[in-house]
C-alpha cells in the first residue's frame, strides 16, 4: 500500500486491529474492515502537513481518515488512542495498545519497522476457537459495538464469553432494529444484519445467562435464516 509506505518515511507505524484479523481468520479475501494504522511521528507537524497535502480529513477523536480505491485508512498517534487518554494508568506502548481494544479479536498489532506481531497469549487460540469477548470494557461507540459483535456472530457463528453475552443482554434491548440495522448499512463496508437474524438474538437475551461462553446461534438456526 502507497499510503503505509510513505507513512513509513514520516513515522513508526503499527497496523492494528480489523486487518490483520480478518487475515487471522480467512485470509485477504475476507477483509471488510477500516485499515487502523497508529503511528508513531518523526515530527508532528511534518505529518499533519503531509496528511493534509494527501487528502487526509480530521476525525472527531483527533486522527486522520482517507478513502483510497477499495481502502479506508483510519490514522492517529499512539498517543491519542482512545483507551489510552481515558485510562492514563495503561503505559502508551506499541505493546499497550492490545490493551486498548474493545473486542479481544482485535487486540493485535504488526509493527512495520521492526516486522513483528505483537498479540496477547492466548490470541490464536480465542481465534481458532471463535471465541469472542470483551478485552477493554470503556468505548465511546456502544452501538457501533454492537453491530460489529452481531455481525460476528452471524459471519462467523462465534460464540461469546461471559462479559460480552452481558453487553449483547444489555445494549440489545437498548437500540432499535432500525438503529442496528440503519449502522449497518451506513457504516459497513459490507452490510450482512437482517431483521430476522436480530430477532433471534433478542429472543436469546431474554434467556441466557453470562456464565461461561455462549453459543447464540446453531448451524441448524443458521440455516434457516
Amino acid at each position: 500500500m502507497k499510503v503505509v509506505s510513505a507513512l513509513s518515511e514520516l513515522a513508526d507505524v503499527y497496523i492494528f486491529g480489523g486487518l490483520l484479523r480478518d487475515l487471522a481468520l480467512e485470509g485477504v479475501a475476507s477483509f471488510e474492515s477500516d485499515v487502523d494504522i497508529v503511528i508513531r511521528p518523526f515530527d508532528v507537524q511534518i505529518f499533519q502537513k503531509w496528511a493534509m497535502e494527501s487528502g487526509f480529513k480530521l476525525n472527531k477523536f483527533g486522527g486522520f481518515r482517507l478513502v483510497r480505491d477499495r481502502w479506508l485508512f483510519d490514522v492517529w498517534e499512539l498517543d491519542r488512542t482512545w483507551a489510552f487518554l481515558q485510562d492514563t494508568s495503561i503505559p502508551r506502548t506499541k505493546y499497550t495498545l492490545i490493551d486498548t481494544t474493545f473486542f479481544n479479536w482485535d487486540a493485535i498489532v504488526y509493527d512495520i519497522r521492526a516486522n513483528q506481531i505483537i498479540v496477547g497469549q492466548s490470541y490464536f487460540e480465542n481465534i481458532s476457537q471463535l471465541r469472542l469477548e470483551i478485552n477493554f470494557e470503556p468505548n465511546p461507540n456502544p452501538l457501533g459495538a454492537l453491530v460489529r459483535c452481531l455481525k460476528t456472530l452471524k459471519n462467523y457463528r462465534a460464540k461469546t464469553g461471559p462479559r460480552l453475552t452481558e453487553f449483547v443482554n444489555t445494549n440489545i434491548s437498548i437500540f432499535s432494529d432500525i438503529d442496528i440495522l440503519e449502522y449497518d448499512r451506513n457504516r459497513s463496508r459490507v452490510p450482512s444484519l437482517e431483521y430476522n437474524f436480530i430477532s433471534k438474538i433478542r429472543r436469546q437475551a431474554g434467556v441466557t445467562r453470562s456464565i461461561g461462553d455462549f453459543e447464540w446461534i446453531s448451524a441448524e438456526q443458521m440455516a434457516l435464516l
